[in-house]
């Protein structure tokens, strides 16, 4: 019986530590030290770029997202990387505002549960963001 829950015990363990490792869950921009900032805003502002990951967020969020890297790189430059807690929460709030927009326009699913022409089965179908908003634009040009 002994044998039997360490058995078990070592198995969940053994799970939690393989999906320790999956990118699951990770945030865009990562702010929680100075040289971790910079590493995650260049990535940011390269996927923001046309053809990146973000490259479907609009002007006025791209705006609010370049103010947000933009005043924590000043919170870091004035403080030499040492943040006061005032400062800390700035940065913070800062970094959520920026993970947050990015998070709505990254490769997020739209799924639809539609019901096909001349049918009366309902079908699931299931796209990006990113192509999602390439159709409808492609149907307003037409």
């Amino acid at each position: 019986m002994k044998t039997l829950i360490a058995a078990a015990t070592l198995s969940i363990a053994l799970a939690g530590i393989a999906g320790a490792n999956e990118p699951y869950g990770e945030k865009p921009l990562d702010a929680n030290t100075a040289q971790t900032f910079q590493a995650s805003a260049a990535g940011v502002r390269d996927e923001m770029r046309p053809g990146g990951r973000y490259a479907f967020v609009s002007a006025a969020e791209r705006t609010r997202v370049e103010t947000a890297l933009g005043d924590i790189e000043k919170a870091y430059a004035e403080r030499d990387g040492r943040l006061d807690q005032d400062t800390k929460v700035r940065v913070f709030n800062d970094q959520e505002l920026v993970n947050s927009i990015l998070e709505r326009r990254g490769d997020r699913m739209i799924c639809a549960n539609e019901v096909a022409t001349g049918s009366l089965v309902r079908q699931t179908k299931c796209a990006t963001y990113a192509h999602e908003l390439g159709r409808r634009g492609a149907s307003l040009r037409d």
